[in-house]
């Protein structure tokens, strides 16, 4: 799944960049993370989503050779302390790879007032500097996501559930094995207490997530309509994972 504005992004389809489709076998160590691992991930966040398409079509994360402007590094880091104190959040190699994660009913009262402070924060960037087409992309975005779970005739069960907000590799560690050893860490935990579980995927990173147990439920095309984008339409997935006893382990 997580600027531009990734503060609304972010709520609504999760952030993965994994090119991970035959991983090679990596021994890694996955560790919660930290905030002293902040700078890193945040600098590994925006070169792993610089040539992502759904990115790209909202506008978050400038492209490929392009630096973040200083407001949006400063609300990735707040952002990433956020999620540290909300969420569970994985780490390889210290903000080399991320997964976040949101479980039901946990620290319900602090998220709400840490969004809501990096609401405030994000609202003259909205409201000033963004282009129109970037909002009216980012209302599409917010639409599309709820109708999605309308669709897939989820949307009174994911309260229930646990969302994967977010998980990328850095450019130099894709292909290792590293979106695999925090899925899996995931994984684990997930049939141990018996969540079901669910993303926003792009199609493109389907095959990892099915084998980890997911599947594709409906799927939601982004751009087909929209004269302004002059690239192909893409497609977003919305996958689930039930929990799982005695599952093969993968990669």
């Amino acid at each position: 799944m997580i600027i531009g504005n990734q503060e609304e992004s972010d709520a609504s389809f999760a952030r993965q960049a994994l090119i991970e489709t035959r991983p090679r076998l990596t021994r890694v160590t996955v560790e919660p993370f930290r905030l002293t691992d902040i700078p890193a991930a945040v600098d590994n966040y925006y070169i792993a989503f610089s040539n992502d398409i759904f990115n790209r079509y909202i506008g978050s994360i400038p492209g490929p050779g392009r630096s973040p402007s200083s407001y949006r590094k400063a609300y990735s880091m707040l952002r990433f302390a956020s999620r540290s104190a909300t969420k569970l959040m994985l780490t390889i190699d210290h903000g080399a790879a991320i997964l976040a994660a949101s479980f039901p009913n946990r620290n319900t009262f602090l998220e709400k007032f840490l969004e809501g402070l990096l609401k405030i924060f994000s609202m003259p960037h909205k409201l000033i500097v963004m282009p129109i087409e970037q909002r009216k992309r980012l209302e599409e975005m917010e639409m599309k996501a709820k109708q999605s779970a309308k669709d897939a005739d989820i949307e009174k069960r994911v309260k229930d559930w646990v969302y994967v907000d977010t998980l990328f590799v850095a450019k130099g560690n894709q292909g290792s094995g590293y979106g695999s050893a925090l899925m899996k860490t995931l994984t684990d935990q997930l049939d141990s207490s018996g969540y079901t579980c669910w993303l926003h995927a792009l199609a493109s990173n389907e095959g990892f997530y099915i084998r980890h147990g997911f599947q594709t439920i409906v799927s939601v095309t982004f751009g087909q309509d929209n004269p302004e984008w002059h690239e192909d339409p893409f497609v977003m997935n919305v996958m689930i994972r039930e929990p799982k006893s005695g599952m093969a382990e993968e990669d």
